[in-house]
């Protein structure tokens, strides 16, 4: 009994360990973190919870906050990681705040023998979102999924399902539905987006994937300049 305590103890600071040096590693010396730990699940599972996540700017800007971010994983398998992540969730993007205040959101990540990530997926259902504390968009259903297969090259799947624009924004009442290839999105740029924030600078390549987005009130032809001006404008 004292034997599989000692093991589950060691294991939990070990999973402590990554998460601190993981953290460390990608933010190096741009960013400041602050957090606490906990590792409950004695005897089968670790389950490491990170509180109150707080990223600041080594000039001191808050850039991101997160509550509560549960990492959960069997004693007996290190490869399997199960991550739930509990609202709020605030990121600022320039002078304007990106809210995440209601919705659940899981991820799972799968690690090969070579410690490279080969699966991941994150899903989300019915968040709302918020900029400068007025709604942006709401999702039912978000689905996001990357392989890496045995030549090492990176497939996604991204699927949204009622992704709703706010009506002050987008003021018809049409409902539109879309589907990608990789050839139509590979030239796809979010940085009129993206680069307004410190955090996303990172580029990732994949080498197929597609996107299915069902029932929005966005038409991509008239409304994504709109959606894009907005954007730039804040």
């Amino acid at each position: 009994m004292i034997s599989t305590f000692l093991f589950w103890l060691h294991v939990a600071k070990q999973q402590e360990a990554y998460i601190k040096n993981l953290i460390s590693e990608n933010l190096k010396n741009k960013f400041n973190a602050t957090f606490s730990l906990k590792t409950t699940g004695y005897p089968n599972r670790v389950d490491t919870t990170v509180s109150d996540i707080k990223i600041k700017s080594k000039t001191n800007k808050d850039l991101m906050t997160i509550k509560n971010l549960l990492i959960m994983s069997l004693i007996y398998n290190r490869k399997n990681y199960i991550l739930s992540i509990e609202p709020a969730i605030n990121i600022k993007v320039g002078t304007n705040l990106f809210e995440i205040n209601e919705g659940d959101l899981n991820a799972s990540i799968k690690y090969s023998n070579d410690k490279l990530i080969n699966n991941f997926t994150f899903h989300a259902t019915n968040i709302r979102s918020y900029i400068n504390k007025k709604i942006l968009i709401t999702f039912e259903d978000l689905l996001f999924a990357t392989r890496l297969e045995e030549n090492f090259k990176n497939d996604f799947f991204l699927k949204l399902e009622k992704p709703i624009f706010e009506n002050t924004l987008i003021n018809h009442n049409q409902n539109f539905n879309y589907e990608f290839s990789f050839n139509d999105i590979k030239n796809l740029k979010l940085s009129y987006l993206l680069d307004y924030s410190d955090l996303f600078k990172r580029k990732i390549n994949f080498n197929s994937g597609n996107i299915k987005i069902i029932e929005t009130n966005v038409n991509l032809n008239n409304d994504l300049p709109i959606i894009q001006n907005y954007i730039k404008n804040l």
